[in-house]
């Protein structure tokens, strides 16, 4: 048997070669972007954080579904129960308005609309509830007007059809742009490094000379 003694240099990033540096930064971006590959709860924790001052009522129930592949089809999309009384204080609009809102959604059961959401895909699905708003008005004005105790009553205004069409559309354009939002910051998340966090990352280790990754650079301090 024979014995070998291979010699060989381990090198600070600064000290590498320019080709070889640039080969470490693309690899160095690669491995963040696998952990995080690794670690979508931290998006999704974002993400339900973002949500929470959304699901405060007990009528609330809103979650999400999300696929980022850059694949027709694909986004972000806020669905489920929500109380319309979360949003009201959100609507730029008057005080006389919001009002109205209010006692037009009183003569419902529950004050709850449900975002809709699609079982095939996951792009945001705002527009099916926009399509869906001349039917909601048409169940309020029904509602508020009725026949009690042999007597007709009314108490919808014609005024209201456009106070709650603007409402609703105002509120499902909000999730729609949150959703949106959500979609950017997911996309930023799994693909996007900014250059400071990887030169951040690139100082934490020594290399060869090849650029690949020998050890922690508390290990190259202590030679």
């Amino acid at each position: 048997m024979k014995t070998i003694t291979e010699i060989k240099n381990i090198y600070l990033f600064n000290e590498l070669k320019a080709e070889t540096k640039i080969k470490v930064l693309k690899e160095i971006e690669n491995n963040i972007l696998n952990e995080r590959s690794d670690s979508s709860y931290v998006f999704e924790e974002v993400v339900s954080n973002i949500l929470e001052p959304l699901n405060q009522s007990s009528y609330s129930d809103l979650k999400f579904t999300y696929d980022l592949g850059n694949c027709q089809g694909d986004g972000f999309n806020i669905y489920g129960e929500f109380d319309i009384n979360t949003f009201i204080p959100l609507w730029n609009r008057s005080d006389e308005e919001k009002e109205i809102i209010k006692l037009c959604f009183d003569c419902l059961s529950s004050p709850s609309i449900k975002l809709l959401c699609d079982d095939r895909y996951n792009y945001s699905c705002k527009f099916l509830n926009k399509q869906e708003i001349p039917d909601i008005i048409d169940e309020i004005k029904e509602l508020m007007s009725y026949e009690e105790d042999g007597e007709y009553e009314n108490i919808w205004k014609e005024e209201y059809q456009d106070i709650l069409n603007n409402f609703l559309t105002d509120m499902f354009n909000y999730f729609e742009e949150l959703d949106i939002e959500l979609e950017k910051i997911g996309y930023e998340y799994f693909y996007k490094v900014d250059e400071e966090e990887i030169h951040e990352k690139i100082q934490e280790y020594c290399y060869y000379e090849d650029g690949t990754i020998y050890d922690d650079i508390m290990v190259y301090n202590k030679l």
